[in-house]
Protein backbone atom coordinates (compact mmCIF):
# COMPACT_ATOMS: atom_id res chain seq x y z
CA UNK A 1 0.00 0.00 0.00
CA UNK A 2 1.48 3.42 -0.91
CA UNK A 3 2.25 5.78 1.95
CA UNK A 4 0.03 8.86 2.08
CA UNK A 5 1.74 12.12 2.98
CA UNK A 6 -0.33 14.79 4.65
CA UNK A 7 0.28 18.45 3.96
CA UNK A 8 2.21 20.06 6.81
CA UNK A 9 0.55 23.43 6.54
CA UNK A 10 -2.44 24.76 4.73
CA UNK A 11 -0.83 28.07 3.78
CA UNK A 12 2.65 26.78 2.98
CA UNK A 13 4.48 29.35 5.11
CA UNK A 14 4.24 27.43 8.36
CA UNK A 15 2.85 30.48 10.14
CA UNK A 16 -0.50 30.26 11.84
CA UNK A 17 -2.94 32.61 10.11
CA UNK A 18 -4.59 35.20 12.25
CA UNK A 19 -5.83 38.75 12.47
CA UNK A 20 -3.47 41.73 12.45
CA UNK A 21 -4.41 42.50 16.06
CA UNK A 22 -6.22 40.38 18.67
CA UNK A 23 -9.97 40.60 18.21
CA UNK A 24 -11.89 41.84 21.25
CA UNK A 25 -14.40 39.21 22.41
CA UNK A 26 -16.89 40.13 25.14
CA UNK A 27 -17.85 37.34 27.53
CA UNK A 28 -21.44 37.41 28.73
CA UNK A 29 -23.34 34.50 30.24
CA UNK A 30 -20.52 32.08 29.47
CA UNK A 31 -20.57 32.89 25.74
CA UNK A 32 -18.25 35.01 23.62
CA UNK A 33 -19.53 37.82 21.39
CA UNK A 34 -17.78 39.92 18.73
CA UNK A 35 -19.49 43.27 18.20
CA UNK A 36 -17.22 44.73 15.50
CA UNK A 37 -18.06 43.91 11.88
CA UNK A 38 -14.41 44.24 10.82
CA UNK A 39 -13.26 41.90 13.60
CA UNK A 40 -15.97 39.36 12.75
CA UNK A 41 -14.87 39.44 9.11
CA UNK A 42 -11.21 38.96 10.07
CA UNK A 43 -12.06 35.96 12.24
CA UNK A 44 -14.02 34.40 9.40
CA UNK A 45 -11.62 35.14 6.55
CA UNK A 46 -8.19 34.83 8.17
CA UNK A 47 -8.78 32.38 11.02
CA UNK A 48 -11.64 30.30 9.60
CA UNK A 49 -13.61 30.87 12.81
CA UNK A 50 -17.20 31.14 11.60
CA UNK A 51 -19.36 31.69 14.67
CA UNK A 52 -23.06 32.51 14.37
CA UNK A 53 -24.65 35.90 13.82
CA UNK A 54 -27.31 36.17 16.53
CA UNK A 55 -28.44 39.80 16.39
CA UNK A 56 -31.62 41.12 14.88
CA UNK A 57 -31.67 43.55 11.97
CA UNK A 58 -34.00 46.52 11.91
CA UNK A 59 -36.28 46.59 8.91
CA UNK A 60 -36.39 42.85 8.27
CA UNK A 61 -39.72 41.16 8.84
CA UNK A 62 -38.27 37.65 8.63
CA UNK A 63 -35.93 37.85 11.63
CA UNK A 64 -35.42 34.08 11.51
CA UNK A 65 -33.98 34.22 7.98
CA UNK A 66 -31.46 37.05 8.45
CA UNK A 67 -29.28 37.86 11.46
CA UNK A 68 -26.59 40.45 12.21
CA UNK A 69 -24.07 41.38 14.86
CA UNK A 70 -23.05 40.28 17.39
CA UNK A 71 -21.16 37.21 16.23
CA UNK A 72 -21.46 34.46 18.85
CA UNK A 73 -18.53 32.06 19.15
CA UNK A 74 -18.92 28.48 20.35
CA UNK A 75 -16.82 27.30 23.29
CA UNK A 76 -14.60 25.32 20.90
CA UNK A 77 -14.05 28.31 18.61
CA UNK A 78 -13.36 30.57 21.56
CA UNK A 79 -10.89 28.11 23.09
CA UNK A 80 -8.99 27.65 19.82
CA UNK A 81 -8.84 31.37 19.08
CA UNK A 82 -7.69 32.13 22.63
CA UNK A 83 -4.98 29.42 22.54
CA UNK A 84 -3.63 30.83 19.27
CA UNK A 85 -3.69 34.43 20.50
CA UNK A 86 -6.27 35.62 17.97
CA UNK A 87 -8.65 37.07 20.56
CA UNK A 88 -8.54 39.28 23.63
CA UNK A 89 -11.21 38.22 26.13
CA UNK A 90 -13.09 40.99 27.90
CA UNK A 91 -15.22 40.05 30.92
CA UNK A 92 -17.81 42.73 30.27
CA UNK A 93 -21.54 42.43 29.81
CA UNK A 94 -21.78 44.47 26.63
CA UNK A 95 -19.59 47.07 24.92
CA UNK A 96 -22.63 49.29 24.47
CA UNK A 97 -23.21 49.48 28.22
CA UNK A 98 -19.63 50.52 28.98
CA UNK A 99 -19.65 53.06 26.14
CA UNK A 100 -22.91 54.65 27.28
CA UNK A 101 -21.75 54.90 30.89
CA UNK A 102 -18.52 56.65 29.84
CA UNK A 103 -20.46 59.15 27.72
CA UNK A 104 -22.49 60.43 30.66
CA UNK A 105 -21.32 63.85 31.86
CA UNK A 106 -20.06 64.16 35.40
CA UNK A 107 -22.45 65.77 37.85
CA UNK A 108 -21.59 69.44 38.05
CA UNK A 109 -22.45 71.71 40.92
CA UNK A 110 -25.24 74.07 40.12
CA UNK A 111 -24.34 77.74 40.17
CA UNK A 112 -28.02 78.71 40.53
CA UNK A 113 -28.21 77.59 44.17
CA UNK A 114 -28.50 80.55 46.51
CA UNK A 115 -25.55 81.13 48.83
CA UNK A 116 -25.92 79.67 52.27
CA UNK A 117 -27.04 82.26 54.81
CA UNK A 118 -25.16 82.64 58.05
Amino acid sequence: MPEVKLAETVHGSGATPGPVHPVRVYINGGKGYVWSADDARELREKCRIMGVMVGGLAGYRQQVAVSGLPLELSNEELSLANDRGWVHLVADACPLESASSSDKPAAASSSTDPPAST
